[in-house]
């Protein structure tokens, strides 16, 4: 828990890294994360950035998903942010870049991502921050991973679930997301008893001395599965335990 890689993906689309002057070596890339993954203790830290020139929703989505298949510990979402004097400049024309006028100077739309669009992978980033990459959510993100089809989509979806209720993304409690992934559980067809243990434990997340939430009271009886009591304030440490419901 004492060293992580923060390690500068961007993309993954050969065509987007040659327009921003990146060589990602993919082969060297995937080798590397098995590498780390698999002989040493460090947690990585990927990033992937929406709104780079030429990329679009499906390459992006791809992108995300092929990153997601090297199982870093986290994927960090950026959205693209136009910075004086950086080299991104010399795009603007040519693909279309416009960025809002105040900080951080975010990109609002290209010529191959809608203003829509970017607004709905700024909320994807958001909500993938709160329960991706905190950590509080390991085993609701362990399911949605094993579903079928592409996990860019199971997660989008997932968002905009979310967003019909959340206009706001700041401030929301622990509480109200892990009622919120409860019953986007239950609307995905799962076992109500599969889906409680699955959010009581990310709730609890090896800290016995929370109580059971009052949505899974107002069920049938919940029994808290045994986890190893894990430090809370590691962020890094969240990101270690899955139960076996979710396998």
């Amino acid at each position: 828990g004492s060293l992580q890689f923060e390690i500068g993906i961007q993309t993954l689309n050969p065509q987007v890294a040659t327009n921003v002057s990146r060589k990602n070596d993919l082969k060297k890339v995937a080798e590397n994360f098995k590498f780390l993954k698999e002989m040493t203790h460090v947690h990585t830290h990927a990033d992937l950035i929406v709104g780079l020139p030429g990329e679009t929703f499906d390459s992006f989505g791809e992108g995300f998903d092929q990153l997601a298949s090297f199982e870093p510990d986290e994927i960090q979402v950026g959205i693209l942010k136009r910075l004086k004097g950086t080299p991104i400049s010399r795009h603007e024309k040519n693909f279309s870049l416009l960025y809002s006028e105040k900080p951080p100077y975010q990109i609002l739309s290209t010529s191959h991502l809608s203003f829509n669009e970017l607004q709905k992978l700024t909320r994807f980033a958001k909500f993938w921050d709160l329960y991706a990459n905190s950590g509080e959510f390991k085993n609701y993100m362990a399911w949605m991973r094993k579903q079928e089809g592409s996990f860019f989509r199971s997660f989008f979806n997932f968002s905009e679930y979310l967003s019909k209720d959340f206009s706001e993304m700041h401030s929301l409690a622990l509480l109200t997301l892990a009622e919120k992934a409860y019953h986007y559980l239950l609307t995905s067809g799962v076992d109500t008893e599969v889906a409680e243990t699955i959010i009581l434990n990310d709730y609890s997340n090896g800290a016995k001395k929370r109580d059971v939430p009052g949505f899974l009271k107002k069920t049938q009886k919940v029994m808290k599965k045994d986890l190893p009591n894990i430090s809370l304030r590691l962020r890094q440490q969240k990101h270690a335990q899955t139960i076996e419901s979710v396998n």
